[in-house]
């Protein structure tokens, strides 16, 4: 276990902010062609 090198808080804060970027630049590209399932799924 200690050879595992987990990434440091500032890292996971940093991936997760690009995650949440790219995951709603995602949702408002399909949003903006397939109205219909958006409206589902929110």
């Amino acid at each position: 276990m200690s050879s595992v090198d987990f990434p440091s808080e500032e890292e996971v804060r940093a991936l997760t902010v690009l995650y949440l970027v790219l995951w709603s630049e995602q949702r408002r590209d399909k949003s903006r062609f397939v109205p219909a399932t958006n409206q589902i799924t929110t």
